[in-house]
């Protein structure tokens, strides 16, 4: 309603309907837009809310978490999360190409990874953190989903919960720390 009440929508059906856009076309234009900017706005909002929490609230950012999620909705939730849980997202992945990549790269210290990322399976992206002794979650809105050589890979069911998301998080990370002898 903020974007209406500042003149932002009759802006842009002036600019679209000047332009030649029938009224139809520079609605539609003109909803896309404002559905982005609110969006956009509640992704910077959470940022914001992250800056301004007091020590109190906030725990202290350890870890830092690769999200590979296509779902924007999703992704956004997970962005929100895992900073409430003290960790800190490094950088999310939305296709296979650009999550195989990031993995590669490093500099995370566990990923979450979508099972399907836009009809194609995850596991490729998995291979490569096993490779590299990187610690995974996955998620996955399947629940006949077949696992495989990753049974022991703590697997989030969608949507994901808060709880079921540091347990996961912990058992992941704890699977990957080194048996300590004395």
């Amino acid at each position: 309603m903020t974007l209406i009440a500042q003149g932002v929508a009759p802006a842009l059906l002036r600019k679209g309907i000047l332009a030649g856009g029938g009224p139809a076309s520079v609605l539609a234009r003109t909803l896309r837009y404002l559905t982005l900017k609110a969006w956009c706005g509640g992704v910077a909002a959470a940022r914001q809310e992250r800056k301004h929490m007091t020590t109190q609230e906030a725990p202290k950012l350890v870890r830092r978490i690769l999200v590979v999620e296509d779902e924007p909705f999703i992704a956004m939730g997970l962005e929100q999360l895992l900073p409430r849980l003290g960790y800190e997202v490094c950088g999310v992945a939305t296709h296979l190409r650009d999550a195989l990549a990031k993995a590669e790269a490093g500099g995370f210290d566990l990923a979450v990874l979508d099972v399907n990322l836009g009809g194609e399976l995850s596991y490729r992206v998995a291979d490569v953190l096993l490779a590299k002794g990187k610690p995974f979650v996955f998620c996955t809105a399947y629940a006949d989903v077949a696992f495989g050589r990753y049974a022991k890979v703590p697997v989030l069911q969608k949507p994901v919960e808060k709880k079921a998301l540091a347990r996961a998080i912990e058992e992941a990370l704890s699977r990957a720390q080194p048996s300590r002898v004395a």
